[in-house]
């Protein structure tokens, strides 16, 4: 992740201000919202996740999406029905975060992986921690059971952020992938969000995540995303 530094959201959120489909933006401080993502948002995205996957083995893709693939790839996360949020500052988009699928086997449905992509200009600001907590929420009110968070080593800013917010390290694949010459450990982080009840629930379906019960989590995540 390469936002990785784990701090505190320096800003506090009141009920009913978190982004929905029919009220658009989350205020989080003055010039500042959290919102869904959206199709016109791909150029943005791609803006900030490109030097990732061409400077660093953050990402371990070779070479970075077109503006179309990245529009693919949010309207799938949406089609799914898992949360991508962004984050802006005066306008600019500086922060995003989402999550998908951990692997396809249907018996993996209650886990996803979750990541977190911030610009270096806003980082050390509470942008991952406020776009992270709320994709979690998220995640929880669906029904997941677990999210799981995958970090290239060494990176000690993005384990600080992963432990800051509850997850714990459940082991480390060693060479997992080579890139720029060199092999890198991936380390797995896991954060619990429910029971492991026997005869779990079906996850939330698409319908219910795009109506009413959808708002009504997202104006109360939005008094819990708060400084602690």
């Amino acid at each position: 992740m390469p936002d990785g530094v784990a701090c505190r959201l320096r800003h506090t959120l009141s009920p009913g201000d978190l982004v929905t489909r029919d009220r658009p933006a989350c205020r989080v401080s003055l010039g500042e919202m959290l919102r869904w993502v959206e199709d016109s948002d791909a150029a943005a995205l791609l803006r900030i996740y490109a030097p990732v996957v061409e400077h660093t083995a953050v990402s371990f893709e070779f070479e970075p999406p077109s503006v179309s693939e990245m529009r693919d790839r949010v309207r799938a996360v949406r089609a799914a029905a898992r949360p991508w949020l962004v984050f802006e500052r005066d306008g600019v988009l500086v922060g995003y975060s989402y999550a998908s699928s951990f692997r396809a086997r249907p018996a993996y449905q209650w886990i996803a992986e979750v990541a977190v992509y911030v610009d270096p200009g806003a980082r050390g600001h509470g942008v991952a921690r406020a776009l992270y907590t709320a994709v979690l929420r998220g995640l929880e009110w669906q029904g997941y059971r677990s999210a799981i968070g995958v970090i290239t080593m060494p990176n000690a800013a993005s384990v600080a952020l992963h432990q800051s917010l509850g997850f714990e390290p459940v082991g480390v694949i060693a060479g997992a992938g080579q890139k720029f010459d060199t092999w890198h450990d991936i380390a797995i982080w896991q954060k619990t969000l429910a029971p492991l009840d026997t005869r779990p629930a079906p996850k939330a379906s698409a319908e219910v995540c795009r109506g009413a019960a959808w708002k009504k989590f997202l104006n109360q995540t939005a008094a819990r995303v708060a400084p602690t």
